[in-house]
């Protein structure tokens, strides 16, 4: 109850406009970590508090880049938004709304980019919502009987999904929207893999040309697939810390359910940049603190490895997350100077010596 009425507060204070400077006594000005092995570093090159002029930003669950280098950014909680940002930080419109008729959506659990438009797939009506940056619809793909978690529309138009049911094909499909069918299927979905889906942003999916990069979250395993010759292949993440309980196939309590989800490791993202793949992997027991691994494979070869833990890690473990160009964004929740809450865009750049 203690920490339900913190949050409301929290909420309530939040009005910051954008450029609204950051705290001097910020500890995470440094702006700059190191890899574990030496070969490379993260730099932060960019730092934006977003404004609210049009609308309160609640529970963030992903965020996307438009080709001129604006930035849309979706909730997915009970107060569901699509929200375009420009490159300042200020909120220029909202796409669709909330509801059950034609373009709206009830919840948002995940957006892409596709020909330049804007792509949602609204969680509670099953379906996938297109629609102009400046806030024209486009279209609707219906007929899904199951949420999505991420996805990624191919030049071809079909769309690649990691998918978050409890059936038993793959849980990465590639789906043909003017068959209406399910023309490939990858990976296996086991009790582990089903009961952390549960978590938002788990395992991970991006794609690189033709390539297809996916993880489950309950297994250390970087798959990948050439959606063009069919060929396939697995890279073992080199991460002896990775551990995760073995699910028995019947009822567990909440009680067990929670210590499961709060005490196993996961993969929880892979990301596409320029000249590398960057796989998060969360680890830890969560009376212990938790740590965030970042896994920095080069043509096909695990070459280096960034631990965040700490009160870092606090910050960045929520955070929504996605890579462009050759930088790692993410936006997360962070207080100014004068303890007023805010959410901060960040652009981190890989750079090898």
């Amino acid at each position: 109850m203690r920490r339900s009425v913190v949050l409301c507060l929290l909420w309530i204070g939040v009005r910051c406009a954008a450029g609204q400077p950051l705290s001097d006594h910020d500890p995470y000005k440094m702006g700059r970590l190191e890899s574990m092995n030496g070969r490379y570093v993260l730099e932060r090159t960019k730092r934006i508090v977003l404004a609210e002029n049009l609308t309160f930003i609640s529970r963030i669950t992903g965020v996307v880049f438009l080709p001129d280098g604006q930035f849309v950014i979706v909730s997915g909680d009970a107060a569901p938004e699509v929200i375009v940002y420009n490159t300042e930080g200020q909120q220029e419109r909202v796409l669709g709304s909330k509801g059950r008729g034609p373009y709206q959506y009830e919840s948002v659990a995940g957006v892409a980019v596709y020909r330049g438009n804007v792509v949602v797939f609204d969680g509670g009506g099953l379906k996938f919502i297109e629609y102009r940056p400046t806030g024209e619809p486009v279209r609707e793909i219906t007929g899904f009987t199951e949420g999505v978690d991420r996805f990624h529309f191919m030049a071809s138009g079909q769309i690649l999904m990691y998918r978050k049911g409890g059936g038993t094909d793959g849980y990465l499909g590639l789906y043909d929207p003017v068959r209406k069918l399910f023309v490939h299927s990858f990976g296996t979905r086991t009790n582990i893999h089903k009961l952390l889906m549960m978590y938002a942003y788990s395992g991970g999916l991006a794609v690189r040309n033709d390539t297809a990069y996916y993880a489950s979250p309950s297994e250390p395993v970087l798959y990948y697939v050439n959606l063009r010759t069919g060929a396939e292949g697995a890279i073992p993440i080199e991460d002896p810390d990775f551990s995760v309980p073995a699910l028995e196939n019947r009822t567990y309590s909440f009680k067990e359910i929670r210590t499961i989800l709060f005490n196993v490791s996961r993969v929880r993202g892979v990301f596409a940049l320029q000249d590398a793949l960057i796989v998060q992997v969360e680890h830890g027991r969560w009376e212990e603190g938790r740590r965030t691994v970042l896994h920095v494979l080069v043509n096909n070869q695990w070459v280096d490895a960034f631990q965040i833990d700490g009160a870092l890690r606090e910050r960045l473990g929520e955070a929504a997350w996605t890579a462009w160009g050759n930088g790692l964004y993410f936006i997360s929740q962070q207080e100014d100077d004068t303890g007023d809450v805010m959410r901060v865009l960040e652009r981190w750049e890989l750079r090898g010596y």
